[in-house]
């Protein structure tokens, strides 16, 4: 699962990706609210519409509109940044900004819901969180993803780990670069 700007996933099936007619795996269109905030695909309550990095930044200019108080902002102009970056959400998640920590919260109880069914689903061995925030964020989150998950899985004596990417950041632009090797002979 790759939790960034938006929130995207893939399957590994049996040591093969598994990519369906194209588009397994991804939890990101997941609906998790029916009826719920408009995602960017256009349809009403996916899983991205509540985690994705962008739509939070969203979120959190219009809370500042209307009043409420964030450090996110002050930090982004202090990094000289024009978009809310992981590192600034976890700055802010440090410093106990009530914002910052309402809509990452919110974030993780809808992930909790979303990959929990892919995994009642798919009955993986394990999530492996990854993408900006994911990585950034760490093991502390992976754990509380962990515990959000839990009251959704059908089985919770099996339910697998959530593990961090070991390659970080860098592990999409690593597995694109592979792709495009030639094949050993």
């Amino acid at each position: 699962v790759w939790w960034g700007t938006g929130v995207g996933g893939g399957l590994v099936l049996n040591g093969v990706p598994w990519r369906g007619r194209g588009a397994a795996g991804e939890v990101g269109h997941m609906v998790v609210k029916p009826g719920g905030a408009r995602c960017g695909c256009g349809r009403h309550g996916c899983l991205e519409a509540y985690a994705g990095r962008a739509r939070m930044e969203r979120e959190a200019r219009k809370a500042e509109e209307e009043g409420e108080k964030t450090v996110l902002f002050e930090l982004m102009k202090k990094k000289q940044r024009t978009r809310l970056t992981s590192s600034i959400w976890k700055k802010a998640l440090e410093a106990k900004d009530p914002l910052a920590t309402k809509l990452i919260e919110r974030a993780l109880r809808m992930m909790g819901v979303g990959i929990a069914s892919a995994i009642n689903l798919t009955d993986v061995d394990a999530v492996i969180l990854g993408g900006g925030l994911g990585t950034r964020l760490g093991e502390e989150y992976a754990d509380r993803l962990h515990e959000a998950m839990r009251p959704h899985i059908f089985m919770p004596g099996r339910q697998p780990p959530v593990l961090v990417a070991e390659l970080g950041e860098l592990a999409g632009a690593i597995g694109a670069a592979l792709l495009t090797e030639p094949p050993m002979k």
